[in-house]
């Protein structure tokens, strides 16, 4: 019981908490405003028009997969100069790779325009024009990731939860600007919001800015390796919590579409209130691994947390489902009530696959790939084959979601060494 306590204590007192805690907390008010944007959207286009808008934004989730790659890539490499002290090393690699992502992005825009008609056509959208906008915004996002890259690897977590509210009220505002003009207009200032968010994260990593270049000698070969399996995950995981919403608005009626992009983004509030997990563990896990350290504990706890708190919003969607759609929608969303519990099931296995995904990542067990990229294929053949209803779709998803987790659980504890 006396150790059970000391323990207790010594947790509660660790640096990690304390960040935890003030990220946590800022991650929580930046959730707020997010989902604020969804409902305010969500309510003033109503359900046939906010289907184009979470049908696009379903679509840059999976087409931000490269951006989340390089984030992780990012991140794991400033936690090495974090390590060795290397300031004038992580000024270099921030201005080589913000230079060639510029390039880069700038060239995959002009070379993605021609697939705009197909897009528009598939989701049945109103406009090609909101598919430019979306990749106008898409840009802006891949070139934010080397910003925040420094951020994480440096464990800056309460400069990380400070930009992310701004960042939500700067969504917030251009939300309410361009929702009562339209779809359009809406996503003119997702695409705004972007721009101005850019220019925004330059002012938390001034600390590296201020240091002379020096060298950076990057062994292509490692960073590759470890590069595409880890973008094979994230895809993977990003499409099992993004595709469903673009499926659904290419096989379901546009009414049932704008229900299940609602139920989506409630469903989310799951994933989102435990992601702040995932993102303080994963620097830390990388450092750990570096320095040759153990983690077990810090694994198993950010389980323990991610857990706990998916369980008790799962509980609280089971209990009161229609309050909280009437809350946060309105009563023209009620019917997507009765799916609450059950999407909140799915979102719980979720967030617990993407915490053991990132877990495996951030110590470079990469072969983690397979699991996440044959649950993806596995999701989008069965939401294509069973789609009679919203309720097939989910039923779906709760599978999927579960069996990838328990398949993670056990590919995680065959780590025989699990320092480096």
């Amino acid at each position: 019981m006396k150790r059970i306590i000391r323990f207790g204590r010594s947790l509660l007192t660790h640096r990690l908490a304390k960040d935890g805690f003030f990220m946590f907390s800022g991650t929580m008010v930046a959730n707020v405003g997010a989902y604020l944007y969804h409902l305010m959207v969500g309510r003033i286009l109503g359900k046939e028009a906010y289907s184009e808008v979470g049908a696009l934004l379903s679509l840059l989730y999976i087409l931000n997969v490269p951006a989340l790659v390089l984030l992780t890539a990012f991140t794991k490499f400033f936690s090495g100069y974090k390590a060795s002290g290397s300031l004038d090393k992580a000024r270099s690699l921030f201005v080589i790779a913000t230079t060639y992502l510029a390039i880069i992005t700038s060239i995959l825009f002009v070379l993605a325009l021609p697939f705009v008609p197909f897009l528009t056509q598939y989701l049945r959208l109103s406009s090609p024009w909101l598919v430019v906008w979306l990749f106008v915004g898409l840009v802006f996002f891949v070139l934010t990731t080397v910003n925040i890259g420094v951020l994480q690897g440096f464990q800056r977590f309460r400069q990380i939860a400070l930009f992310g509210i701004v960042v939500s009220a700067i969504r917030l505002i251009f939300g309410a600007i361009g929702a009562p003009l339209g779809v359009g207009w809406t996503m003119v200032g997702f695409s705004v919001t972007g721009i101005v968010v850019y220019a925004l994260y330059f002012l938390p990593i001034g600390f590296i800015l201020q240091k002379k270049k020096a060298v950076v000698a990057i062994d292509m070969m490692p960073a590759v390796r470890y590069m595409i399996p880890t973008f094979l995950a994230i895809l993977g995981i990003t499409a099992i919590y993004s595709q469903d919403v673009v499926l659904v608005k290419h096989y379901l009626s546009a009414a049932d579409a704008g229900l299940y992009a609602a139920l989506s983004v409630l469903g989310k509030i799951i994933y989102y209130a435990s992601f702040t997990v995932g993102t303080i563990l994963f620097p830390v896990l990388a450092e750990h691994h570096e320095q040759g350290t153990d983690r077990r504990h810090m694994v198993w706890l950010g389980l323990a947390a991610v857990g706990a708190i998916s369980v008790i919003l799962t509980l609280g969607y089971g209990l009161f489902p229609t309050f909280i759609v009437r809350l946060l929608y309105g009563r023209v969303y009620d019917d997507a009530a009765p799916y609450m519990f059950s999407f909140g099931l799915f979102m719980t296995f979720f967030s617990l696959s993407y915490l053991l995904i990132q877990v495996c990542l951030a110590v470079g067990r990469t072969r983690v790939w397979v699991f996440a990229a044959s649950a993806a294929i596995l999701h989008v053949i069965l939401v294509s084959l069973y789609h009679e209803s919203l309720r097939s779709v989910v039923t779906v998803n709760i599978g999927v979601s579960s069996v990838l987790f328990f398949a993670l659980l056990i590919y995680y504890g065959m780590e025989k060494n699990h320092a480096k």
